[in-house]
């Protein structure tokens, strides 16, 4: 397939979930179907209605003698049951995973910055969105706590 189309729909997607501004596509050759595409966001709606899968929280070493614990929990689509998700998916690992790449190493000064965090969070999102494939459109840090 088009791999860049591709994640191009996925960070559409995990956009809306989202409320944040969708990617800018390419110039569409027929503007009614870019509009048309923007107005299918009503298919997607039940998935964002799923149950929340909480992860166990992690703790990540800042810069100097700082720590970070941290937690994350994901929306899943609608009708997952989270035990199943949790011991048949690897969605958590990989959400995990993602977040001791992000924080590992911060420093405490750039992480007590609200945009700065946020933006991350953002980051993490999108990329469990693109590796779960859509399936995971909304990431949510429960704890996060500095030291």
């Amino acid at each position: 397939g088009d791999r860049p189309a591709t994640k191009r729909a996925l960070d559409t997607k995990w956009a809306l979930a989202n409320r944040i501004t969708a990617p800018r596509a390419p110039v569409p050759k027929a503007p009614a179907a870019a509009a048309a595409a923007a107005a299918t966001p009503t298919t997607q709606a039940p998935e964002l209605a799923g149950p929340v899968l909480e992860l166990d929280s992690k703790t990540v070493n800042l810069d100097g003698s700082h720590f970070l614990k941290i937690g994350v929990s994901l929306q899943l689509p609608a009708k997952s049951v989270p035990a199943t998700v949790k011991d048949t998916e690897n969605w958590g690992s990989t959400a995990s995973q993602l977040v001791l790449d992000t924080f590992s190493g911060r420093s405490y000064v750039e992480l007590s910055n609200d945009a700065f965090r946020e933006k991350l969070e953002h980051q993490i999102g999108n990329e469990v969105c693109v590796k779960t494939e859509g399936k995971v459109v909304t990431t949510y840090f429960i704890d996060f706590v500095m030291q």
